[in-house]
């Protein structure tokens, strides 16, 4: 029986939640905690309920208590970094919300920690457990493209009404951070190269009233081979649009063209347009316990550093204005 504890409740929190909850037999939460003071968990709090788990009144009082096999860390993102760091250091596995660290600072210290750790560490990268990026990772890995010259990604969310630490740089950490690593984790894990250097810009005007958040950023990364990439995010999607949420990406190369949008990842080659088939995939709580195993995962936490190191890159440029490159 694998036991879980989760911290925080302004992530993804329920949908480990929700994967825990379809095998009883295998997953038991024990515990949830507010990451940081004054946290509102009623919501977590909700999505427990049916679990014989015990409340906390901070991470550390249920972690000293419980030594769960997993924290689900999602409080605020400027505490993510610090609550997982503690988790590791008592070698208790992370699955941890994006970004792991919303500063090089946070991130460095972190990093330190999970290599010296027995237990291991995951972001919320969720994307890699969607069939349509499965079928398209599929189909790059098989040459049906030829070499990836060139992508272009979109996130675009509707804003509603964010929490107040959404509008503060030092509890948000950026736009980058929050919306745009999944689309930088896109360009790494479909085309399976590194990233070399990245010229980014964000502005926060126009943000209905959200203070210091940023509603739209872009950054151009180039690649190894001279790969170009680019990936765009913005919170200007309109109320009266069917999803929260709209996602692309269009990776072309020698042979041919991937392009994922509205639910559909399509193929087009000297054959013609054909829709990629959705992969068959595993959750990503079952994912990560078999990496705890030593199973080979769909996300390792060596690509969960990756993809927060290329956003903090990303946001430093913006800040900056120019260039920076990676190591």
């Amino acid at each position: 029986m694998t036991e879980i504890c989760f911290i925080g409740a302004n992530g993804h929190q329920r949908n480990i939640i929700n994967e825990a909850r379809k095998q009883p037999d295998t997953y038991r939460v024990t515990g949830f905690s507010p990451g940081a003071p004054g946290e509102d968990i009623n919501g977590l709090r909700h999505s427990a309920e049916g679990f014989d788990a015990r409340e906390y009144p901070d991470a550390e009082a249920m972690l000293g208590a419980l030594k769960p096999d997993i924290a689900v860390v999602c409080s605020y993102f400027s505490h993510n970094a610090a609550i997982s760091r503690y988790a590791l250091e008592k070698n208790i596995s992370v699955i941890c919300e994006k970004p792991l660290a919303i500063n090089l600072q946070e991130y460095n210290d972190l990093y330190d920690a999970a290599a010296n750790s027995r237990a291991k560490i995951a972001a919320m990268l969720t994307y890699r457990y969607n069939p349509r990026f499965q079928a398209a990772k599929k189909a790059v890995t098989q040459g049906k493209i030829g070499a990836v010259r060139l992508m272009q990604a979109q996130k675009s969310y509707k804003l509603g009404v964010r929490p107040d630490f959404y509008r503060r740089r030092e509890t948000y950490g950026s736009t980058l951070l929050w919306v745009g690593i999944h689309a930088i984790d896109w360009l790494a894990w479909l085309s399976g190269g590194k990233f070399v250097s990245v010229y980014a810009r964000h502005s926060n005007l126009e943000n209905m009233g959200h203070g210091e958040l940023e509603s739209s950023a872009a950054a151009e990364f180039t690649m190894e081979n001279e790969v170009i990439a680019t990936a765009c995010c913005d919170y200007y999607r309109p109320d009266g649009a069917p999803t929260h949420g709209d996602d692309r990406i269009r990776i072309a190369g020698t042979k041919g063209v991937i392009e994922i949008m509205r639910e559909k990842a399509v193929l087009l080659d000297s054959d013609g347009e054909s829709e990629l088939t959705p992969e068959l995939t595993v959750d990503s709580l079952t994912d990560f316990v078999g990496y705890m195993r030593g199973e080979i995962p769909l996300l390792t936490s060596e690509e969960s550093f990756y993809a927060t190191k290329a956003a903090l890159l990303a946001t430093q440029s913006a800040e900056s204005g120019g260039v920076v490159a990676f190591d």
